[in-house]
């Protein structure tokens, strides 16, 4: 595979996205388990953008209903910053992530996307599942560290 120009932007911005993320949640974040759903969160959306691009979750990379998985780093990272990684954003961004992903793939099916791919549909179904589940588990880390903090607070 031969890298242009645009691939080495990309990259820069996705580890700039990355690394500014992760400064703000252990800044912004109390609790070890908040900070690790945040970081958790920002590490899955990193890595469901780079699969998508690098090689498509739909039938090829070249196919337009991959665009569809953009929105879910969008509406994560956005449903976070808006709560600058505290609270309970993170959580519902969490499950929102998850929430689009299940539509997407149900949506795929139905419409006929990626049909041509060796294991359609079961390829999507897996994918979708095991990132789901990976954006429940942040959702569930950063309830139990707002609930701990809010434990520690009231015990001072």
């Amino acid at each position: 595979m031969n890298w242009d120009i645009l691939d080495f932007v990309i990259a820069a911005v996705m580890l700039a996205v990355l690394v500014t993320g992760l400064v703000l949640v252990f800044r912004g974040s109390a609790h070890w388990t908040s900070r690790l759903a945040g970081a958790g969160l920002l590490f899955v959306n990193l890595l469901l953008f780079w699969i998508n691009g690098a090689v498509g979750i739909i039938g090829d990379a070249g196919n337009d209903a991959n665009m569809l998985y953009l929105a879910v780093p969008l509406v994560g990272l956005a449903g976070a910053a808006c709560q600058v990684f505290r609270g309970r954003g993170l959580g519902l961004a969490s499950l929102a992530s998850a929430v689009i992903l299940v539509i997407v793939a149900m949506l795929a099916p139905l419409a006929g996307w990626g049909g041509e791919g060796p294991a359609w549909p079961w390829d999507v179904m897996v994918i979708t599942v095991a990132f789901v589940t990976l954006f429940v588990i942040m959702a569930g880390l950063n309830r139990h560290g707002l609930r701990a903090q809010l434990a520690s607070s009231l015990a001072r």
